[in-house]
């Protein structure tokens, strides 16, 4: 992987109402949980939830199972 430089997400977090961040498969995750975790927390009070990639190179799941596996994002945003 190439050299990875955090951003700030404060101004994001301190401008919206963000209840929970999702990543968007396992780089992205690995990403969240290694540089912006504690930002996250302090944020959100919840670590980051990792979901299947929607990469077309993600033949490991079906459209149907990402749609199952990514319904806990509309859940969320439903639940408020």
């Amino acid at each position: 992987m190439t050299a990875v430089t955090p951003v700030n997400l404060q101004p994001i977090f301190s401008g919206a109402r963000i209840a929970q961040v999702f990543s968007n498969g396992g780089k992205a995750h690995e990403i969240c949980e290694k540089y912006l975790k504690t930002q996250i927390l302090n944020a959100t009070v919840k670590s980051p939830v990792k979901l299947p990639s929607t990469s077309s190179a993600n033949v490991n799941f079906s459209f149907e199972r990402l749609a199952q596996e990514w319904t806990v994002v509309a859940d969320t945003l439903r639940d408020g």
